[in-house]
Formats: structure tokens, C-alpha cells, sequence
């Protein structure tokens, strides 16, 4: 009788085993840990199927959107989510295979692999793993997949779920076969908020199915999402799409700076990288952790809740002198480094994010949050009309920034203000009398030294920088700093003045005055510009005086020049709501290009800044006559048509009578190098190289041009390029500016990118060009511009020099100074010249009560 149960036992046991090795087991056995979810194995199928039927040569892939049948409706619709795997298990298969259908629908590429993983995620597959994925069904999905020779783990049976780690080892082993070129990615982030409870910059509340996470909207195909908020997690995404939770990677994550922008009992609204999240905190938690609005702090999360609020209040102000060595000097305040993690607040009109570089020097428009000795955040909590510009001088020859001395000679008496915070003193130097300060002059003991005219109108010279002009003298300010390399001088000046010494620097003040007032509000444009966006923070300054950001005081204020910067006070340049990059050059050959000719930038931010014919065709004077009835705007090719070679170098070899600057000596000119110097040319190739590495390009073995290294440019480097073969310009933007340039030698051959890059390396350094009027320049290492076609002078099959033949000067972009005179000769006021050169800007004034009206 003992023996009895024991038997019963043990055939049990046996008919148990063997149902399990023929069905493939009965639900609760094998490997036990994490399990994959279907939705998200769906979701990653597909994703494969795609990578692979794009790899292998197959159709088209379909959208990222169209793609979102796996686990989730069209985001923009209202649909139901099919939900794969969903809690929600209680309605029948029929019910759950019509929901499955409705997602996919809009899936169907017509492409095999993709047509077959939809045909494997079932209702049925989905209610037998009980929302997780099997090792049956897993099996069948490798057998769409078989050019990577998986090998799956042992320990499974059929109807198993599979271990999230055994997964993304397939999984990985997969996209390193299908995703060649790395479009799949694991991405580190911290979901904040989805749907209605996030709005993105433009304050928009994001859709159901989209997601907030540092600083950017995703879209997420994983339901998964939902349960991961403030948690730190690493996703698979393609081109901003989520398809799973790869991992969590821990409980707690906390979101440091943010502007707390309302407690209520139910939530916390803050506001991070210009994404407005609400936290919810129900029970009125957010303020007995000692959350208050308007303030900033840090948040941090446990398992997803909010378990601790740090307030930053204390903070310093004053006027923003430097921006420097990762901090802020701040006016009375010293130096303050920012923290890692610092943030920039726009609190008034729109709340937004800032840049360090728009913080506004020499302005004390902000607040700056501090702890621990750094700056935490920075609220600018108004923005006034700025009126003064700073400007760095340099030494004679604009060759330094640094001054050895200074000697100051003023028309009034000169209040010399000098010491620490604290403890200024100032002193009075009499009119006529000169100063002299140098680097041990006891001025600097006390840190910066300010010289300031008695007189509104009073000048300072400074006698030991020359210009154009001779001497030149400042209205404003003097700021002198001793620094570790010399006196800096910055000139703080108000912005009207300034023009005065800016635009007679820039055109001739004989030009006409519509043409100067056009010029004057480039030149204001151009400079407010700098002031929103300091071009030398560091220094504490907006601009230089040089040729790297406006000509400043180089030819002495004239009558003309300043009338034109009188009759358009304030007026500044606008394309919609925003600042237009007034940008402006000497002369054009008959056609002007658009921003594709500086690396990076993109031609389509900037419409108004257009290719174009610089043509009389369809323009009307201010009475609104049509400057010239004869000539018909379809007559005129497209700036569009001078990117092919033929048109171009047929345009550029003749004249058109109808081109406003055809009487200019610039307008046409040639440049003949009788005598190549082949290893003169490879020293400007690497040069340029030297200052901008992603414009040089060596052609490789198999005849494409890559990056300039490699035993390509070993070979260049040690033997040069040796006799040129061939000197060709291989690419034109619009306009016909020539793009990029192909220098081929005996030993190898090298393309050379850009405008500049091509102007530097073209030019021998000894050769004369001659313009259209016989008058001959010495173009140094620059040629006049990039308007070019080249001629080759070839001796036994190598070229034995070429001649040039160009037109117009400067890079082509915005304004052609000789241009708008031309027009203004013709009876164009300046708001005619600013609209042709600008297509669909506006002049709008800066120091009127509604700044942006006139």
C-alpha cells in the first residue's frame, strides 16, 4: 500500500513530461527573469523587417508613421490603441484580432518581410503568451531574417516567454546585420510627460501618442512609456520614433534648474528646455515638499513620484560686464562660474529658454540664481531697448587687441573713474591735457579704469592708434582692463553715434543718400544683432572695430553719412518677426547667391537672402515707374540656371546691359597666372585645410573624394602634387558662385570647398587683376570673388597656367553695395533697394513704443 501513491506519482510525472516535450509545455516553466512584451516584440520585428527589406534592395520603406500598426492607433487620430499584450485581456480573440487589423492597417508596405510579421502577431499570439512573447513564435520570426545565422538559446519550449536579455541578443546580433547604416538606437533618456500633459515650445499640447523627453517630442510605439515617466530608461528608436523599453536603468532621476511655474493641489507645472511638464502631485504634495511658483529648483523622483522639492532663491544682479572662462562677470558681483547644468529663462513676453550667448552684455536685464558659488539659472526679467553698443578697439592696423600703452588726449575735461567696488575714486583731467597709461600705471590697482567725457558731445582721442583717417576720436566711453597680454579698450557708445563712424567707413559718403540709408540700416541691423548676441563676450564687448565685424572709425564722420544714420534712427531690418542677417558686399557680377556658400548653413532659413539676377528687370523707382520698360524680367535667365557650367562661363565672358553694375571697373575683371606653381598651390590647399578641415577633401582609391588624410594625403605630403593635370570647377551655387574646386596632379588630386576656400587657393599671391576699365589691383592671397571661370593654359598635357575670368567683389550674399548705388541713381529710395536685396523683409523701428513699428 505505501508503494501505491508513489507509482501514481511517478506515471503522472511521465505522462506530464511527455506532454510537455509534445506541446511544448503547459505555462509556468522555463527560464524565469524579465520577459519581452509582444507589443514591443512586435513593434522590433517590424522595425527588422524594415532595416532588412531596405537593405537587401527591396521597396521603398513606408513612414515612421505608417509603421505605428504594433502597438498604437495613428497618433494624430482618435482611434482606440490596439494595445498588444494589454492588460485588458477580456475580450475575445475575434474582438482582439479586429483591433489588431485596424492598427496595422496602413502598415502594409506590399513588401514581403513586413507583410509576413504582421501576419505573425495575432490575436491568438498575443493571448498565448499572455502578452508576452514566446519562444514558439520567437522561432518563427528568426525565419524571416535569414541572412543572420542566429543561433537561439537552449532551455526553451514552445510556448515559453522569452527573457528580455535573450532577445536583445538576437536583437543585436540582427541590426548589426541589417541596419548598416546605424539608423537604430539605444537612447538614454527620462520620459517627463505625454499627450496633454506636456506642451511643446510652440505650446502646443503634444498627442496621444507623443512623448516629451530632453528637449525633444518622440513618438512612442511601446505602451511601456506610459509606465516609465521620471524614470531614466534606454529606448530603441529610429529617427525619433520609440519602438521599446529596452531597459530601466534605475528608480530615481531628478531634473535640476527648472522654473516652477504653478502649485496646485493636484500638480506641479515647471517649465525645462522650453517644454512646459505637469508633475502630478496629488494631495497637495508638490507644496508641502516647499514647492513655490516662480521660483527655480530641483525636483527629484523616486520610482517615478515626486519625492523632494529644492528651492534656489538666492540670487545676485547688476550689469552683465563679461561673459568668460565658463562664467559671468557681473558689475559689483565679481565673477560667477556656471554650474554644469545651469539654465537661461526668458520670463518676460513668451516664457522660453535662453542661450548663454543671449544674454545681453553690458545690460543688467537678468537675475542670476546662485548656489554653492555658482550660477544655477539666469531670469531675464525684462528687455529694454538697448541704445549703447560696446566696442573692442584694436591697435593700429586693427593687429591686436591688446595695447601696450594708452595715450588719451580729449576736447573736455575727462572724469577718470578708477578702484574696487566699494572704494571708487575718481579724478578730473583738464581739457588739452594728455594721459598716458600703461600696464604699471597705478589706475589698475583697483581692477578697470573708466574715462568718461564731461561734455555730451566731447571726443577722446587716442593718440597712439592709427587709421584711414589719421588719429581717430571716440564719442562715449573708454573701459581700459589690464589683461595678461596687454590694455583692452572697449568703447561704450550709443548705438545712433556709432553708425556715424560706421557707415562713411563702409561706402563712400559720396554715394547717393537713399543708397547710404539703405547701408546705414544694414549697418544698424547688423550691429543690434551683435548686441542681442555678443560677438566677443569674453572681452565684454559686442563687436571689434576691424573688417571681422563692421569698420568702425577708420574714415572720419562726414555730413552724408550722417544725415543717412539720422533719417533712419532706429530702423532696423526684419524678415517676419525675427532679425534678418543684413549681410552686404561690394559688387556683383550681374547676379548675387544665397547662404549655401558658408559650410552649415541652409539656405531655406534664409528666403529673403536669395539668389538672384541684380538686374533692372521689374524694378519700379519710388514714384513707382518702371525703371526701365525695355527690358522683360522672362529675358533674364534665373540665378537658378548659372549653376551649370556652360551658362555660367557664357555669362560671365560678356556683359548684359541691363545688369545695374555694368559700368563698375569690378563688374567684370581677369586674372592670368602665366607660370603655375604646382607646390605653391598644394601649400594654399593646406593651408585652407589647416583653417577649415571639412573643405579639403583627397580622392580616394576608388576615385570618390573623403576626408583629407590618409596614405592619399601621406603621398600628397611627402611628394606634392607634382605636374597639374587638370583644374576645374566641379559644382556651382546659385548664382553661379563657384562651390567646389578639383586640383588634379600626377601624384593624387584634391577637391577644395567653398567660396573663400576657392578665392584663397586660386590666387598665386604675385599675380594682377585687371578690371573691366584697365585699372589693375593687387589681389594678394584673396581674388576679388568666387564668380569665376577658369581657362587652362596646357603644355604636353599639363597645365602650364590659367586665366580667370571673374566678376564682381565680396561673397555675393545680401546687399551689393555698388548695387544699391546704382539704383539710387535711378530714383530707388532705400526701402526699394532694402526690398530688392532682401526679398520679403520690412524695415521696422527698434526705439518706438511698440518696438518692431514704425
Amino acid at each position: 500500500m505505501g508503494l501505491w501513491p508513489l507509482a501514481v506519482l511517478l506515471c503522472a510525472g511521465l505522462l506530464l513530461y511527455a506532454g510537455l516535450k509534445q506541446g511544448g509545455g503547459l505555462g509556468g516553466g522555463g527560464p524565469e527573469g524579465e520577459y519581452l512584451e509582444i507589443q514591443e516584440a512586435a513593434n522590433l520585428s517590424w522595425l527588422l523587417a524594415d532595416m532588412a527589406d531596405t537593405a537587401f534592395g527591396a521597396a521603398e520603406p513606408v513612414s515612421e508613421a505608417s509603421a505605428a500598426g504594433f502597438g498604437a492607433a495613428d497618433p494624430a487620430s482618435d482611434e482606440a490603441d490596439p494595445d498588444f499584450g494589454a492588460a485588458d485581456t477580456s475580450s475575445g480573440p475575434a474582438d482582439a484580432e479586429a483591433d489588431i487589423s485596424s492598427g496595422m492597417e496602413g502598415a502594409s508596405s506590399g513588401r514581403k518581410r513586413t507583410e509576413a510579421v504582421e501576419q505573425l502577431f495575432t490575436a491568438e499570439s498575443a493571448a498565448e503568451g499572455e502578452g508576452m512573447l514566446t519562444f514558439g513564435l520567437w522561432e518563427e520570426i528568426t525565419g524571416l531574417f535569414p541572412e543572420y545565422q542566429a543561433v537561439l538559446p537552449e532551455g526553451y519550449r514552445k510556448k515559453d516567454k522569452v527573457l528580455l536579455a535573450d532577445w536583445y541578443a538576437y536583437f543585436d546580433g540582427a541590426r548589426a546585420v541589417y541596419d548598416r547604416e546605424g539608423r537604430i538606437q539605444d537612447l538614454a533618456l527620462v520620459p517627463l510627460g505625454c499627450g496633454a500633459a506636456a506642451r511643446d515650445p510652440e505650446g502646443r499640447p503634444l498627442e496621444e501618442r507623443e512623448l516629451a523627453a530632453g528637449g525633444q517630442t518622440y513618438l512612442f510605439m511601446t505602451d511601456r512609456v506610459r509606465d516609465c515617466l521620471f524614470r531614466p530608461v534606454t529606448a530603441v528608436a529610429r529617427d525619433g520614433v520609440l519602438y521599446a523599453v529596452r531597459s530601466v536603468d534605475g528608480q530615481e532621476s531628478r531634473l535640476s534648474n527648472v522654473w516652477l511655474m504653478e502649485v496646485d493641489g493636484e500638480q506641479l507645472r515647471v517649465f525645462d528646455q522650453d517644454y512646459e511638464i505637469a508633475v502630478p502631485a496629488p494631495d497637495n504634495r508638490a507644496a508641502k515638499l516647499g514647492a513655490v511658483r516662480e521660483q527655480v529648483g530641483d525636483l527629484s523622483f523616486v520610482d517615478g513620484s515626486l519625492s523632494q522639492v529644492h528651492l534656489k532663491t538666492e540670487k545676485v544682479s547688476g550689469k552683465l560686464l563679461k561673459v568668460r572662462d565658463g562664467g559671468a562677470e557681473i558689475e559689483g558681483e565679481g565673477f560667477w562660474p556656471f554650474a554644469d547644468d545651469v539654465k537661461l529663462y526668458r520670463l518676460h513676453g513668451k516664457l522660453k529658454t535662453y542661450a548663454i550667448s543671449d544674454l545681453r552684455i553690458g545690460y543688467d536685464f537678468a537675475d542670476f540664481v546662485v548656489e554653492d558659488g555658482r550660477i544655477q539659472a539666469a531670469l531675464a526679467v525684462k528687455e529694454e531697448t538697448m541704445e549703447n553698443i560696446r566696442v573692442l578697439v584694436k591697435t593700429s592696423n586693427y593687429g591686436s587687441a591688446w595695447h601696450e600703452s594708452v595715450e588719451l588726449l580729449a576736447d573736455c575735461d575727462l572724469r577718470i573713474q578708477s578702484g574696487a567696488a566699494g572704494a571708487e575714486r575718481e579724478t578730473i583731467l583738464p581739457a588739452g591735457e594728455k594721459l598716458v597709461i600703461d600696464r604699471e600705471s597705478e589706475l589698475f590697482q583697483g581692477g578697470k579704469v573708466c574715462i568718461e567725457p564731461s561734455a555730451l558731445t566731447g571726443r577722446i582721442s587716442l593718440l597712439r592708434v592709427e587709421r584711414s583717417q589719421g588719429i581717430p576720436s571716440y564719442r562715449g566711453r573708454l573701459e581700459l582692463e589690464l589683461q595678461e597680454d596687454g590694455i583692452v579698450v572697449v568703447n561704450e557708445v550709443l548705438l545712433e553715434e556709432y553708425l556715424y563712424a560706421v557707415v562713411p567707413s563702409e561706402m563712400p559718403s559720396s554715394y547717393p543718400l537713399e543708397a547710404l540709408k539703405a547701408q546705414a540700416v544694414c549697418a544698424r541691423t547688423y550691429a543690434y544683432a551683435k548686441m542681442l548676441h555678443a560677438g566677443l563676450p569674453a572681452y565684454g564687448a559686442h563687436v571689434d572695430d576691424s573688417a571681422g565685424f563692421q569698420v568702425y572709425n577708420n574714415v572720419k564722420e562726414n555730413v552724408e553719412t550722417t544725415k543717412a544714420v539720422k533719417e533712419t534712427k532706429g530702423k532696423l531690418l526684419y524678415y517676419g518677426e525675427e532679425l534678418a542677417d543684413a549681410f552686404y558686399y561690394s559688387t556683383s557680377c550681374g547676379y548675387g547667391t544665397n547662404t549655401a556658400i558658408w559650410s552649415g548653413s541652409d539656405p531655406a532659413r534664409f528666403p529673403y537672402l536669395a539668389a538672384k539676377a541684380v538686374n533692372v528687370a521689374g524694378v519700379t523707382d519710388s514714384q513707382g515707374d518702371a525703371v526701365d520698360a525695355g527690358v522683360n524680367e522672362a529675358d533674364i535667365p534665373a540665378a537658378q540656371t548659372m549653376t551649370a557650367e556652360e551658362s555660367f562661363a557664357s555669362f560671365i565672358k560678356n556683359t548684359r546691359a541691363s545688369d545695374w553694375e555694368k559700368e563698375e571697373p569690378w563688374y567684370r575683371w581677369t586674372y592670368r597666372v602665366e607660370a603655375l606653381d604646382s607646390a605653391h598651390l598644394y601649400e594654399n590647399v593646406k593651408s585652407r585645410y589647416a583653417a577649415s578641415p571639412n573643405s579639403v577633401c583627397v580622392r580616394k582609391k576608388d576615385g570618390s573624394f573623403g576626408g583629407f588624410e590618409g596614405p592619399e594625403k601621406e603621398k600628397l605630403d611627402g611628394e606634392g602634387l607634382g605636374r597639374i593635370t587638370n583644374l576645374y570647377i566641379s559644382a556651382r551655387n546659385q548664382g553661379g558662385v563657384a562651390a567646389e574646386l578639383v586640383i588634379e596632379g600626377e601624384n593624387g588630386a584634391v577637391l577644395v570647398k567653398s567660396e573663400h576656400n576657392i578665392r584663397y587657393v586660386l590666387s598665386d599671391g604675385s599675380s594682377q587683376v585687371i578690371r573691366q576699365d584697365g585699372s589693375t589691383y593687387q589681389a594678394g592671397n584673396m581674388l576679388p570673388s568666387a564668380f569665376l571661370a577658369i581657362d587652362l593654359t596646357m603644355e604636353e598635357g599639363f597645365v602650364a597656367g590659367y586665366t580667370l575670368t571673374g566678376g564682381g567683389f565680396g561673397h555675393g550674399v545680401g546687399l551689393s553695395q555698388n548695387g544699391a548705388r546704382s539704383m539710387a541713381q535711378s530714383g530707388c529710395d532705400s526701402r526699394t533697394i532694402l526690398e530688392f536685396f532682401y526679398e520679403g523683409s520690412d524695415v521696422k523701428g527698434a526705439y518706438t513704443a511698440s518696438p518692431g513699428q514704425d
